[in-house]
């Protein structure tokens, strides 16, 4: 019970990751983000009428995508061998907000949920029922299994290194957006096994993607807009104690009415102007890189930090 609740709420982490994809690819806003990813999980769910297989290519498709994204910024960033082997077996926490961090990749990595598809997928296949039969399946599932642990660990390899750049980022977005649509397939046909297993119910795939994703579609959707709603009351509160304050100032302030008139010309022109800029500043889009280039010492090219490494530096 407890696995089936954890399926039904894994697919709003999903839905966060591929709004925030589609964001960083083609600056579509998070909140119509959150919306598409509903509609693109259902096409991708329809390809299981041609068959299980062609969905699973799909899942490995998606997988190696991942990979060979990150096998990219891996090559571009060339870290030393050594510090690798030594961040792999010597675990070390540095920096701000290193545990959160580790917790977070212990929860993205994890998949529990993953143990109860792989049984079923191994029971949709057509096993000779005979010794033989099941011990060459075994070791086919075996060779399968460990395939799919090494390509892991390739990509967990490849992620310890940053890599600076707008294209660093839309690699990054690529393999977030292949992840999040991976993740939520395989979540959906967990989730529906352990219907199936433990409660003896079947629901067919798509409704209970529809179901699940409106449950995760909601809060993010109240999450990604949050931010909209309090600019523009922001605004709201701006425009209404700016435009009551300067016309008691023209109704009560016992000036002429020549003054009035030009006073009343010249403030609202520039009541409009400031709203604009307001408007400007809460609407535009942030452009500002996530990074500072600091010059290296030993050589001629520039080193990059993360910002919280700078502001470390700094202080």
């Amino acid at each position: 019970m407890i696995k089936l609740m954890v399926s039904d709420w894994f697919p709003l982490c999903t839905v966060i990751g591929t709004a925030f994809a589609l964001n960083m690819l083609f600056n579509i806003p998070v909140w119509i983000g959150v919306l598409l990813t509903g509609f693109s999980t259902l096409i991708l769910l329809a390809l299981q009428k041609y068959g299980i297989r062609k969905l699973e290519f799909l899942i490995a498709f998606l997988v190696l995508t991942i990979a060979l994204c990150f096998l990219i910024e891996l090559h571009y960033s060339k870290p030393d061998p050594k510090e690798v082997l030594y961040g792999l077996f010597v675990p070390q926490l540095k920096g701000n907000g290193a545990t959160g961090l580790a917790i977070s990749l212990l929860g993205a990595m994890v998949m529990p949920h993953n143990l109860f598809l792989h049984s079923a997928l191994v029971l949709s296949r057509k096993i000779p029922h005979s010794v033989t039969g099941i011990k060459e399946a075994c070791r086919y599932y075996l060779i399968e299994s460990g395939l799919a642990l090494t390509v892991a660990f390739l990509i967990n390899v490849s992620v310890i290194s940053n890599v600076v750049g707008k294209w660093s980022s839309k690699l990054f977005a690529i393999a977030l957006l292949a992840s999040g649509q991976s993740s939520t397939i395989t979540g959906t046909y967990a989730g529906q096994y352990v219907m199936q297993g433990f409660l003896d119910l079947t629901i067919r795939p798509w409704l209970r993607n529809f179901l699940t994703r409106c449950l995760a579609i909601i809060p993010s959707l109240i999450i990604s807009s949050v931010t909209w709603v309090i600019g523009g009351l922001i605004m709201g509160i701006n425009i209404y104690y700016l435009v009551s304050s300067f016309i008691k100032l023209i109704l009560h302030g016992h000036m002429k009415l020549v003054a009035v008139v030009f006073l009343g010309i010249l403030g609202f022109s520039g009541i409009v102007i400031y709203l604009a800029a307001i408007g400007y500043l809460v609407l535009r889009k942030n452009r500002e890189s996530s990074t500072h280039c600091l010059p290296s010492s030993n050589s001629q090219t520039a080193e990059t930090l993360p910002r919280e490494d700078t502001v470390n530096m700094h202080t």
